[in-house]
């Protein structure tokens, strides 16, 4: 791990990992010019508020994310650039904080959230959800109840397939956080000590995860992605999923996005009919980032819940799922 040590700040004797983080950004923005660069960017982001099911949508015009959503995505494409979650493919200025001893801390230059953060493994590993959810269960526990922590999965948005990572970032304009205290919701019956839900009539399919105890979370998470493996026909691969991870008091939550596709086909489209808009978790959830101008003008409700109808697990494999689930934990 030689290479990662010069990467790594000293974090002193400070206990409280949050307070860690603000150092960090402290310290990474009167040092590093790209973070400064792309935290004084995203205060100038422009939103948009749309509807759709009768539940919110914000659109983010963010012209800075077109490195990472117009990215191509293809495995020969991944092959052939230079992992950037390396060490020593990192800018000379960017640091980071030791998170236990599989992990680093970092802000990401290129913010859709205030205090955007990237948890990178120090191993060179496919991205993957197994053995990673406790992992994002230590994070969102030891950033406290203002952030949350994301998951996306390889095929389902994450920029550095080829390289484990987690991000996180404060917990606001997230619609999907507050839709959960308002929707209707069908109990699917779970292990000791956790809640499952569905959301009812909900603009993408939707399962929500409740509990204390990490390692019975991390296992029910696991068990669920297999199922979904399963319906996808996907065998040992990692099915298509997005994941957000909040502590809430001394109980966990987390969403799981299930999906159908990685891009809508309006991303492939060509000319007038093109959208460069491409679905992570943090989009499921309800913060749609769209990089070109163009595209944040146009955008309305009804585009809008085309693209949320393609990419989302399809009604028929989601309702096999919820039902396959009772089984698992009789």
């Amino acid at each position: 791990m030689t290479e990662w040590n010069s990467r790594i700040l000293a974090p002193g004797k400070e206990p409280d990992f949050r307070h860690l983080v603000d150092k960090l950004f402290a310290q990474q923005l009167e040092t590093w010019p790209a973070l400064r660069a792309g935290v004084e960017a995203f205060r100038e982001v422009e939103y948009r508020r749309l509807s759709v099911g009768r539940t919110p949508v914000l659109l983010q015009h963010n012209p800075r994310r077109i490195v990472s959503t117009g990215a191509p995505m293809d495995a020969a494409s991944i092959r052939r650039r230079p992992c950037f979650l390396c060490p020593d493919n990192m800018p000379e200025e960017e640091k980071g904080l030791e998170f236990g001893t599989r992990f680093v801390v970092f802000c990401n230059p290129y913010p859709v959230l205030k205090n955007h953060l990237v948890l990178i493994s120090k191993e060179h590993r496919p991205q993957a959800i197994n053995g990673t959810a406790m992992y994002a269960l230590d994070f969102a526990e030891a950033l406290g109840p203002e952030f949350f922590v994301l998951y996306n999965g390889p095929s389902s948005g994450a920029s550095a397939p080829d390289h484990l990572h987690l991000q996180a970032g404060a917990l606001e304009f997230i619609p999907v956080l507050s839709d959960l205290e308002e929707c209707a919701k069908l109990a699917i019956p779970s292990p000791p000590g956790i809640e499952t839900f569905a959301l009812e009539n909900y603009r993408v399919n939707t399962l929500i995860i409740r509990g204390g105890k990490k390692f019975d979370l991390a296992n029910w998470i696991e068990t669920i992605g297999h199922v979904l493996a399963d319906l996808a026909g996907t065998k040992s691969l990692e099915p298509l999923l997005n994941l957000l991870f909040i502590r809430r008091g001394r109980d966990w939550e987390v969403v799981i996005f299930p999906r159908e596709r990685h891009r809508p086909s309006s991303f492939y489209s060509s000319g007038e009919d093109r959208l460069i808009v491409s679905p992570a978790a943090i989009d499921m959830g309800g913060l749609m980032v769209v990089p070109e101008r163009r595209d944040f003008d146009r955008m309305d409700t009804a585009i809008v819940e085309g693209i949320y109808r393609e990419v989302t697990l399809v009604d028929e494999k989601f309702d096999r799922l919820i039902g396959v689930l009772p089984g698992i934990v009789r």
